[in-house]
């Protein structure tokens, strides 16, 4: 029992931090759970930043072969504001199959890490 209650504080004291970053940075809804386009991975915690954000065919083949190291500023060049992020993580929904995520990873220093899949069932 007690294992459950601080499991359920710890998810609790994460989804208030991502709440309260993207409060900080002026972003709307600390959830898309109504998307019914929302991988299942995405849909609990993401903080929205531009909901009419997707990644087109062409985007995603350059990122498919882009190396790690990039900025930030870099891969925003490429890829545009995300669809939403949590933590380091941005996303994007395909422009090509909204079911299908792409989130983009970062590590603490903000260069670009890599990308993975996501999909409604995964």
């Amino acid at each position: 029992m007690k294992q459950l209650a601080l499991g359920l504080l710890l998810a609790t004291t994460v989804q208030q931090c991502q709440q309260d970053i993207g409060a900080e940075l002026g972003l709307s809804s600390p959830a898309i759970a109504n998307n019914p386009y929302a991988a299942s991975p995405v849909q609990d915690h993401c903080q929205i930043v531009d909901p009419e954000a997707t990644l087109s065919r062409e985007q995603l083949n350059r990122l498919i072969h882009l190396a790690g190291g990039n900025s930030t500023d870099a891969m925003r060049d490429l890829a545009g504001l995300p669809y939403c992020f949590v933590g380091n993580v941005e996303y994007f929904p395909l422009e090509i199959d909204r079911e299908t995520w792409i989130g983009i990873r970062y590590n603490t220093a903000g260069m670009y890490e890599g990308y993975s899949f996501s999909t409604r069932n995964n």
